[in-house]
């Protein structure tokens, strides 16, 4: 659930008129990804041409912005770029927000559906394409490089710490906190492979490429007519493309695990030799930073009681049987 203010109707209808001259018809708050910044819609015009709408809070990376906009006018189809205001700029400036439109996809996430054959060749030509690219030098410096940080390692650890010493009233996090020191062995085993991972590949010096960082299947847009869309631009890096390979087979969101589905879709992105111990990283590393997040939104209280039982609930996911965890290792 979003934490941004509710921006009123008229404010964006306003925005939209004087910025894009777009005159507003309806407009529909939806639930769209777990951005608690963000507010999305979908809107329809006089015209009745529908578009996505999305405000923004808080921390903000033009990045996700240009770099979607830079690869669709490269020619990648599957991305869905941004629409300019009669500016020019890909964004307008609200009072204490940002207004992004795009056009409007109606579809579902590949986390609801099972892709056939032809989409993961399309879904892996499109990756190839984008980790192929040159940027230009504007797009390249505002893009972070993979420097295989601590980060979330250590969050992970100062939290097993927390939850061993702490005597806590609130039942949920009660419940993570016992379920932490029952798993605080496989938890404790997966950081010290990630620490490992992190310095062979420190010293392997893999090239990067421009990696999405993000693309598991729920950030997989699957049109009603079956065309794909690789969306939800806002943590590309540069990195190994085992960054995002990883995901190919990870089983994060739950259905990319079958051997068939990676035959399909290397199918589209060709042949190249994958680096084990970056892919062991980027699928260990992916749970850890998982962990950590979730034991934040459960730990502080700070989300509602339904969103804190849904973090405990994916937390607990990972440990399943054939889960992250068990791919992860296995890899």
């Amino acid at each position: 659930m979003s934490k941004m203010k509710p921006i009123p109707e008229g404010t964006i209808s306003k925005i939209l008129q004087q910025e894009y001259n777009l005159t507003l018809d309806t407009l529909k708050p939806v639930n769209y990804g777990a951005d608690e910044h963000a507010r999305s819609y979908h809107a329809v015009t006089r015209d009745g041409s529908p578009y996505f709408i999305k405000l923004r809070s808080g921390p903000f990376h033009t990045a996700a912005l240009s770099l979607p906009r830079y690869l669709y006018d490269q020619g990648i189809d599957q991305v869905i770029p941004p629409i300019p205001s009669n500016s020019g700029n890909l964004f307008v400036d609200g009072n204490g927000f940002k207004l992004i439109i795009y056009p409007l996809i109606d579809g579902c996430s590949a986390a609801e559906i099972d892709l056939t054959p032809a989409q993961w060749r399309t879904f892996g030509h499109a990756l190839a394409a984008i980790h192929r690219l040159s940027l230009p030098y504007t797009l390249r410096k505002n893009l972070p490089l993979e420097d295989y940080a601590p980060t979330w390692r250590r969050g992970t650890i100062e939290n097993l710490a927390w939850a061993e010493r702490t005597y806590l009233n609130d039942p949920i996090s009660q419940e993570l906190a016992d379920f932490l020191m029952v798993e605080r062995g496989a938890v404790l085993d997966l950081v010290d492979r990630a620490e490992i991972l992190s310095r062979i590949l420190i010293d392997a010096v893999l090239p990067p490429v421009l990696c999405h960082g993000d693309i598991h299947e729920a950030n997989l847009l699957i049109a009603e007519d079956g065309r794909i869309y690789l969306i939800d631009w806002d943590d590309p890096i540069l990195a190994p493309r085992e960054r995002d390979l990883m995901f190919i087979g990870g089983g994060v969101i739950g259905r990319w695990k079958k051997p068939k589905q990676a035959d399909w879709f290397y199918q589209g992105y060709g042949r190249v030799k994958i680096n084990p111990s970056g892919l062991a990283y980027y699928r260990c590393e992916r749970i850890i930073t998982d962990i950590a997040i979730y034991c934040n939104n459960v730990f502080k209280e700070e989300g509602s009681l339904e969103e804190r039982r849904t973090s405990l609930h994916y937390l607990k996911s990972n440990f399943e049987p054939g889960g992250t965890i068990e791919i992860a290792m296995r890899t």
